[in-house]
């Protein structure tokens, strides 16, 4: 690591931090941004705790920035994950809580969750299996590699399951051993009633990747079904096959049944307006295109909406559009 490198970075650093100007000091932050992802990813050990820091500064732009830079520091070093799972937690109950809440900033954390998680799952099969000789009835030891490559998902994986809680409050199971109390139903409903579609529809396109396709599932199978150890450690069942199953099963439930979902509470109205509900359409074939043992529950679930359509007549035209796309898609060679 050039010693020059080092100290431009630390400049960098020190004039974002004494920087009034908000332009100036984003700026200063992109410049260490593209020298520690990009040119000298060994600074990412030194620097990337003080980058984070600046999620504390009010400005909207920069909060956005920290977050796009956590997902491109744990892209380049997926041991930075646990590191990031409470910031990018803070900022999404921070966004969620304000009134009203900060929609745009709450879509860039759950956009990022996409790839984070896959990252997350990937080190999980190939460190915490693969490489830990686990396949070879070794076992697992604490505190090792794997374990900590099966803590950072776990991690990874509850917050993922708290955003998608927001949409789905009834399909997200709570994870075994954690003492977190989710809010009642009823509560998540109303919130989620307050976001913006962008930030809806970006949920939803995180419940796709639990549906995960067929060919990544088989590597998960082939890589986690021998003895892991005699003290099996919390976050190895997480990546069972049959837990990913069940979970894709249960969010996909709830994803067929939230168009038709009805309740006296005037917020659930508010949830799955026309922009949701070709969103969720969009997903039900993208679920399909990947997981074909799928495809008849999505074709239960446009026959279900075709023949509720009266009931649904209060999205307009985008119920007819979303009902054609489906048809096509679902039943394209």
């Amino acid at each position: 690591m050039p010693a020059g490198q080092f100290e431009r970075v630390a400049g960098l650093l020190r004039k974002a931090t004494l920087s009034l100007d908000d332009t100036e000091k984003l700026n200063n932050l992109q410049q260490v941004k593209e020298l520690i992802t990009k040119y000298d990813s060994s600074l990412l050990d030194n620097f990337f705790e003080e980058v984070v820091a600046f999620q504390h500064y009010p400005n909207l732009a920069i909060k956005k920035f920290i977050v796009k830079f956590i997902e491109d520091a744990c892209l380049v070093d997926a041991g930075l994950l646990l590191k990031s799972i409470g910031c990018l937690s803070h900022l999404f109950n921070l966004s969620l809580h304000q009134e009203p809440p900060l929609s745009s900033l709450l879509r860039s954390v759950i956009l990022t969750m996409g790839p984070l998680y896959r990252r997350a799952l990937t080190r999980a099969v190939k460190v915490g299996f693969i490489e830990s000789g686990a396949l070879g009835g070794s076992g697992i030891e604490a505190g090792s590699a794997a374990d900590n490559a099966f803590e950072h998902f776990r991690s990874m994986a509850a917050l993922k399951d708290e955003i998608i809680r927001l949409l789905l409050p009834g399909s997200v199971s709570v994870m075994q051993g954690t003492t977190l109390v989710p809010p009642p139903p009823v509560v998540l409903t109303r919130l989620c009633a307050l976001i913006s579609d962008g930030a809806k529809t970006s949920i939803i396109k995180l419940v796709e990747i639990p549906d995960m396709p067929n060919s990544l599932l088989k590597s998960i199978v082939e890589s986690s079904t021998a003895a892991s150890s005699s003290s099996p450690l919390p976050g190895i069942c997480l990546i069972r096959p049959r837990r990913l199953a069940d979970e894709a099963e249960r969010l996909l439930a709830g994803l067929t049944s939230l168009p038709l979902r009805k309740s006296d509470e005037a917020s659930v109205r508010f949830v799955v307006t026309g922009a949701v509900f070709d969103a969720i359409m969009d997903s039900l074939v993208n679920i399909a295109g990947q997981r074909p043992q799928f495809l008849d529950r999505a074709v239960q679930t446009f026959e279900t909406v075709h023949g509720n359509f009266d009931c649904l007549l209060g999205f307009g035209c985008s119920i007819l559009n979303s009902l054609k796309y489906f048809k096509y898609h679902s039943f394209s060679p």
